[in-house]
């Protein structure tokens, strides 16, 4: 059990390490005030289109394939910040980041 929280507390530092960073990043690529908004918020607001989608899922095809696809793709996509050279970049890897993000997470506590 002292593993599964682990993983979870491991789990949610991609997500809270960002937030400090990810204006100034943002900012540096060029994005005016509005779209620096617009990226914060594209997490949260695919991470809740996320957290639905996942919990059906969770139901058809059980918790375990969703935990390790989701796993998988927040993989993927925090390896995706490293390539991001435009705004429209940032946002797009936000709202996918956000889409697979703690959506995954929380299945863990399914087991």
């Amino acid at each position: 059990m002292f593993l599964l929280y682990f993983i979870i507390v491991v789990s949610f530092i991609d997500t809270f390490s960002q937030l400090p960073i990810i204006t100034p990043f943002s900012m540096s690529l060029g994005a005016s005030s509005l779209l620096v908004g617009i990226i914060i918020a594209a997490y949260s607001l695919s991470n809740i289109f996320g957290n639905i989608f996942s919990g059906l899922l969770v139901d058809r095809v059980g918790a375990k394939r969703i935990l390790c696809v989701g796993m998988i793709a927040v993989s993927l996509f925090l390896l995706l910040y490293a390539f991001v050279t435009t705004p429209k970049q940032l946002l797009m890897v936000r709202f996918l980041h956000g889409l697979a993000g703690d959506s995954s997470y929380q299945q863990l506590l399914l087991f």
